[in-house]
């Protein structure tokens, strides 16, 4: 039996775009680094905030692009930064019902005005999809008119809204709508595929920081790949 300090425990903050892999992972990651673990989800800008606002963590997962800001902000140490896993984003409908084509900006344009309700993750939040989505809906011209059927979440899978009846689509990271049974996962047209890259640092003010960078290394690790990959996710390309 792995030895624990009494007051050892490692933090978390994790984006929701890992939620599932994080939280699958966390027996394992306990077992690695011999500490107790907690988790703290949320979405990627209210995350930033809560770090700004000094909340102290160990170890911080986000989306990289967010991640490089908390880094210049000075708020993980410099060189700890990995790359684990990434996704799409798309939409998503129920798989029994005729599928909308939207190859084509002009096809996603009359799926989004044709729609009754959508549910999306609130930009507010600092969601990467959610603020990358609010731009596509301005680029197609069509946000004004979107407004009155959008279903605004945070911290939940939009998916489980269509699977309940409650919005008509979901959009949100391709491995957030495959979580969800009975739902089908369908890729934005081309000119708008964006990929997302989820990474790790530690925290600059971590206080167990040895536990913490063997945390790192596990969840780059073989045994931490596998679950990414069963949960909908591709590994990071610089892997």
């Amino acid at each position: 039996m792995l030895f624990r300090s009494h007051a050892a425990e490692v933090k978390i903050l994790c984006a929701n775009g890992m939620r599932e892999v994080v939280s699958e992972l966390q027996p394992q990651i306990e077992r690695t680094t011999g500490q107790r673990v907690t988790v703290s989800f949320g979405d990627a800008g209210d995350l930033r905030k809560r770090i700004q606002d000094g909340e102290i963590a160990d170890v911080i997962v986000l989306p990289r692009i967010v991640l490089n800001q908390v880094l210049a902000q000075g708020n993980v140490v410099p060189g700890t930064i990995v790359d684990l896993a990434q996704s799409t984003i798309g939409i998503g409908v129920r798989a029994d019902a005729p599928p909308p084509d939207i190859s084509s900006a002009d096809g996603l344009k009359r799926a989004l005005l044709a729609a009754k309700s959508i549910a999306v993750t609130d930009p507010a939040s600092g969601s990467v999809a959610g603020v990358y989505i609010a731009d596509v809906f301005q680029h197609l011209g069509i946000a004004e008119q979107l407004k009155p059927k959008l279903k605004l979440t945070r911290g939940q899978l939009n998916a489980e809204f269509v699977a309940k009846g409650e919005a008509e689509i979901a959009i949100q990271l391709a491995n957030q709508i495959r979580t969800v049974l009975g739902i089908k996962f369908i890729p934005l047209p081309a000119e708008f595929q964006r990929t997302f890259v989820y990474s790790a640092a530690l925290g600059s003010n971590a206080r167990e920081a040895g536990a913490s960078r063997s945390l790192l290394q596990f969840l780059s690790g073989a045994e931490a790949m596998m679950v990414i990959l069963a949960r909908g996710m591709d590994p990071a390309a610089s892997k």
